[in-house]
């Protein structure tokens, strides 16, 4: 009885969710990220834990990878692999020199991303008429965090 009203009720949710347009975050947050999904990406918020809503201040891109083919005694199977944590969007940090309304930064993960984040920093300013400025955060990829793995 419990699964069954717990499922309508998850299912009521999903619903209602479709038929809202949901703009509850101040700022560009969360139009961005939706842009962002579009272009095959998903987003991540503290941590680099996958998130479905971003948060005001910044935007974690994460893209996923090809899942990993392994056997078992000759049994072929895939196990699912952690996404690549591409970059930070920053729409207000003063530290990184970032705000909202003047100018976003991207931090990129990975000498090999920069062309990929580049190419979407320049669609980002583009669309929403605010200049995107690019710095390498990090030399090496780096891998998105489960929740589990935080604690």
């Amino acid at each position: 009885m419990e699964k069954v009203l717990e499922k309508s009720l998850k299912t009521k949710v999903e619903e209602i969710e479709q038929n809202l347009e949901l703009d509850f975050v101040n700022g560009p947050a969360y139009p961005v990220s939706v842009k962002i999904k579009e272009q095959g990406f998903d987003i991540a918020g503290h941590g680099k834990v996958r998130t479905k809503y971003p948060l005001s201040s910044f935007i974690g891109i994460l893209e996923d990878k090809e899942p990993i083919k392994k056997s078992f005694f000759g049994i072929p199977y895939s196990k699912h692999s952690k996404a690549e944590y591409l970059g930070t969007l920053w729409f207000n940090n003063s530290k990184k020199g970032a705000n909202e309304y003047s100018r976003w930064v991207l931090n990129v993960n990975g000498r090999e991303n920069l062309s990929k984040m580049t190419k979407l920093g320049k669609m980002l300013s583009k669309e929403y008429k605010i200049p995107v400025k690019l710095s390498l955060g990090t030399e090496y990829a780096v891998e998105e965090n489960y929740i589990l793995d935080l604690l």
